[in-house]
């Protein structure tokens, strides 16, 4: 097999310049408090530390509180799930060109958008299973997606707040919800009120307070893919050392690795040579090369069917 991974690189190059896609991490608070919503009604100290030291350090110093947390998730999933791709969107061109070849291809992301499922959708493919799927379109979320969102039956969770709690709630299954309407009508429901969307949160430790059993069980997935694949593809993800559940499974495998990056990492060309892994790479932005990726995911795939 050959996995295909995405980060947020690739959504933020995936469309012509003057289309909006989601901003790098970088610029993500910046563009969250000019919504005037969560995130600029947090105390001067806290988004000084975002704004200082980065989103991830930011998000470790907000309390551990799901009546302040839950509330900035989704936020988050609102704003990112507004975004939609265009018929020229990179994504849509990639996935055109591997055609059915998709079905052989295990389709991973970190980010919490929905412009991937949307792009395979604009491509043609009649439906997108979440997870990991041989022989057929499927997309595994690493971190979880601002779609995917707790089932709580008829059950009614008002009126609780959980306080320096490992985790604020575990149900028995989850939904999947079509697009960002959606994902507004839930988070506006009653029925929410202590609720949010089933993402990590975007820290050093990708901690999860809903349903962290089942987002746990998304990067086992990861890590399995991985280690069955004969080449990875990794496009517009940032090396962050201590991210131990990404790298580590990558970096330990026996699989090729493609990294497509206009400035890649030094210290990550720096392990994959220690590693003696047989690396290409692409110094180019995702539209850019995105014809001679996906021709050599062809000839990747083509060596495995000879084989």
């Amino acid at each position: 097999m050959l996995s295909l991974i995405f980060g947020a690189g690739a959504s933020y190059g995936s469309e012509a310049k003057g289309v909006p896609t989601p901003p790098q991490g970088d610029y993500l608070f910046g563009e969250l408090e000019k919504l005037n919503g969560a995130y600029s009604r947090l105390p001067e100290e806290i988004k000084h530390e975002f704004r200082e030291k980065g989103f991830e350090q930011g998000m470790l110093v907000v309390p551990n509180d799901s009546s302040i947390i839950n509330p900035l998730q989704k936020e988050l999933a609102l704003y990112l799930s507004a975004f939609k791709p265009s018929e020229k969107n990179v994504y849509v061109k990639l996935f055109r060109m591997l055609g059915g070849l998709v079905n052989e291809i295990h389709l991973m992301t970190l980010n919490y958008d929905l412009l991937i499922e949307q792009s395979l959708a604009i491509s043609g493919a009649k439906y997108v299973r979440y997870g990991v799927h041989e022989g057929e379109v499927s997309l595994l979320k690493v971190h979880g997606s601002s779609n995917f969102v707790p089932d709580v039956g008829e059950n009614f969770l008002g009126g609780m707040t959980a306080v320096n709690c490992g985790s604020f709630i575990r149900t028995d299954r989850m939904d999947f919800l079509n697009n960002h309407n959606d994902i507004q009508h839930w988070c506006d429901s009653p029925k929410s009120a202590f609720l949010s969307p089933m993402m990590c949160m975007y820290n050093k430790e990708k901690r999860a307070v809903i349903n962290k059993e089942m987002l746990e069980t998304l990067k086992s997935d990861f890590n399995k893919a991985v280690t069955e694949s004969e080449t990875v593809v990794i496009v517009g993800v940032k090396y962050v050392q201590h991210d131990h559940h990404i790298w580590d499974a990558i970096l330990d495998s026996k699989a090729d690795v493609i990294v497509v990056d206009p400035k890649p990492d030094e210290e990550l060309i720096g392990e994959l040579n220690r590693k003696q892994i047989n690396t290409t790479i692409i110094r180019k932005p995702f539209d850019d090369c995105v014809m001679r990726l996906a021709g050599l995911i062809r000839s990747k795939l083509r060596t495995k069917s000879v084989l």
